[in-house]
C-alpha cells in the first residue's frame, strides 16, 4: 500500500456524512471480510453524533477528523465519542485502503481529544462471525496498541410480542428501583466485571425516570444475588417504546435459576407496553445466555469484541 500526502483537518458540520457512512462501512466490510449487519447507522446518526441538534450536560460529546488526499477527496474518517460519565472515548472510523499506513495523526487527536476531557482509555468494537476467534480488524488495531477483552459479546434481541408470562411465575424475592446505580457500580467492581462496569457507567451513572433497575434478593439474608436494568426509549420503527441496554449480573456465589430475573425483568417490560428488548451478554456467563435464549431472545449472526486502548 502506497502512503501518499494526506491533509488533516476537523470535521465540519457541512461534510458529507452519506460519504463518510459509505467509508465507515467499506472499510469494516473489507477488514472483516464479511457484510453482515455491518456498521448499520445512518448518515444522519452519524453526524447527529458530532453535531447535535439537542445537547445537554449528560450528553456524549464527538470529536471528529478527516484525512483529504491531495485532490480534496476525504479517504480517512475518524472520530471519537467522548462518555460525559466515564471520560474515555469510543472510536468510529473508515478509510481507503491505500490509506490504511496515514492513520497516525489523526488516532493521535482522538488521544488529544481524550486527554483534554479527562479520560485514559480509547474503545472500539469489532465483529466476529461465530467460531472465529480472529480477523484483519482484531489484527489491525492491535498494531496500535489496543488490547482486546478475553470474552466476545453476544447481542441479543426479543420482539416482547412473541413473549409470554409464565403462569406460575413466583416473584418473591424480586424488587423493584430499591438499589441506586452506585449500588451496582460496586457489586460489578467487586465481582471484577470490568467491562460491564464501565460500559453500565457510561449508560446509567445517573438517577432518571426512564431506567429500571430490578433485584434478585436472597431469601435468607435479603442480600442482592442479581441485579437487572435497562432503560426506555423511542422506538425507531414504530410509536412504541422499547427496552435497550439491558443487563443483567448474578453473583459469583449464586448458583440458582438464572431464568426467574430474566422472566422478572421481561414482565416489568411487558407491563410498561415496551415493543422489544435488545442486549448484550458477555461469553462468559453462557448460563446466563442460555437463560436468555430459553425465553426466546434470538442472537446476532456476528459477535463483538472489544478493544481497549490504555492513553499515556
Amino acid at each position: 500500500m502506497s502512503s501518499k500526502p494526506i491533509t488533516i483537518r476537523e470535521l465540519h458540520k457541512d461534510d458529507d456524512f452519506t460519504t463518510i457512512k459509505r467509508l465507515i462501512k467499506e472499510t469494516y466490510k473489507r477488514l472483516e471480510n464479511h457484510d453482515i449487519g455491518v456498521f448499520t447507522e445512518s448518515a444522519d446518526m452519524i453526524k447527529e453524533q458530532f453535531f447535535p441538534t439537542v445537547s445537554s450536560p449528560t450528553s456524549s460529546v464527538g470529536k471528529g477528523f478527516v484525512g483529504a488526499d491531495d485532490n480534496g477527496i476525504v479517504v480517512i474518517f475518524m472520530g471519537v465519542v467522548l462518555s460525559p460519565s466515564s471520560r474515555n472515548g469510543y472510536l468510529l472510523f473508515g478509510c481507503t485502503e491505500d490509506s490504511e499506513n496515514s492513520l497516525h495523526s489523526l488516532i493521535d487527536k482522538c488521544y488529544d481529544s481524550i486527554r483534554d476531557y479527562g479520560g485514559k482509555k480509547l474503545l472500539h468494537f469489532v465483529h466476529i462471525l461465530p467460531g472465529q476467534i480472529r480477523n484483519r480488524h482484531l489484527s489491525f488495531w492491535e498494531r496500535y496498541g489496543f488490547i482486546s477483552d478475553e470474552y466476545y459479546q453476544i447481542t441479543l434481541a426479543l420482539p416482547l410480542s412473541n413473549w409470554e408470562v409464565p403462569p406460575d411465575f413466583d416473584p418473591s424475592g424480586i424488587t423493584v428501583n430499591d438499589v441506586t446505580s452506585e449500588d451496582m457500580t460496586r457489586i460489578l467492581e467487586e465481582d471484577h466485571e470490568l467491562a460491564q462496569v464501565e460500559e453500565f457507567k457510561d449508560q446509567f451513572s445517573e438517577k432518571r425516570p426512564d431506567y429500571v433497575f430490578l433485584t434478585l434478593r436472597n431469601p435468607e439474608s435479603n442480600g442482592i444475588d442479581g441485579f437487572a436494568y435497562y432503560k426506555i426509549i423511542n422506538s425507531m420503527q414504530n410509536s412504541k417504546f422499547d427496552a435497550l441496554g439491558f443487563g443483567i449480573h448474578y453473583r459469583p456465589s449464586y448458583y440458582h435459576d438464572r431464568r426467574k430475573l430474566v422472566q422478572a425483568a421481561l414482565i416489568s417490560m411487558k407491563q410498561l407496553s415496551l415493543g422489544s428488548v435488545v442486549c448484550r451478554v458477555s461469553s462468559r456467563h453462557y448460563a446466563t445466555f442460555t437463560a436468555m435464549l430459553m425465553e426466546g431472545f434470538s442472537h446476532s449472526a456476528t459477535n463483538l469484541v472489544r478493544l481497549v486502548k490504555t492513553i499515556e
